[in-house]
């Protein structure tokens, strides 16, 4: 927690908002928007535990919102109430929400990724399937800047299982594969060129 809190504030002691810093040492061990994020909570709200840990709470409602809003549509009220009480009872789950590191808001991007294909291939309105899967792809590159292709690999392995399993290949149609990777591109590129210059 303290490492990742310390990384924060150096990001407003330097004034530089492209290379982690450590000790005042650049560290490049990790892509630096979660560290973004505690920057900005403790620019807001003062430099504390509590505004460190505010990202990682977000993250965390977020994805109850997410299993909430899964489980509601797929099955039901009382599911959707089930599942979240289930998820916010987890040990982990509750650890990871109230602690300064990358996990809980890499979940948050791998769920509304996966949350998004889902909806995506839901719609009958193309229109709308394609937003999703924009939303789908946005996502990822997001969870890419917060601890870096994890955020790609994971829903990428998930959703092609899913497509093999139920050989419903016909979807790879809806999911915009072309329009995709520059989306995750645009995403990412930007503060990896950035830092490398």
């Amino acid at each position: 927690e303290g490492r990742n809190a310390e990384k924060a504030r150096e990001i407003l002691l330097l004034n530089d908002w492209v290379t982690p810093h450590q000790n005042f040492f650049p560290t490049l061990d990790k892509p630096i928007a979660y560290y973004w994020l505690i920057a900005s909570s403790f620019k807001l709200f003062g430099i504390s535990e509590w505004s460190a840990r505010l990202p990682s709470v977000l993250a965390a409602l977020g994805c109850i919102f997410l299993v909430y809003r899964f489980a509601r549509l797929q099955w039901g009220l009382w599911e959707a109430l089930w599942s979240s009480l289930v998820l916010v009872t987890s040990v982990e789950f509750f650890v990871l929400s109230r602690i300064v590191i990358l996990d809980m808001t890499l979940t948050f991007f791998i769920t509304l990724a996966l949350f998004s294909f889902y909806l995506a291939i839901q719609k009958d309105d193309p229109r709308s399937a394609r937003l999703y899967c924009l939303l789908m792809y946005a996502a990822m590159g997001a969870g890419t800047l917060v601890k870096g292709p994890i955020a790609l690999v994971v829903p990428g392995m998930v959703i092609f299982c899913y497509l093999l399993l139920t050989r419903r290949w016909f979807l790879l149609r809806k999911m915009n594969i072309l329009l995709g990777p520059l989306i995750y591109l645009a995403i990412v590129a930007p503060w990896y060129v950035w830092a490398e210059a």
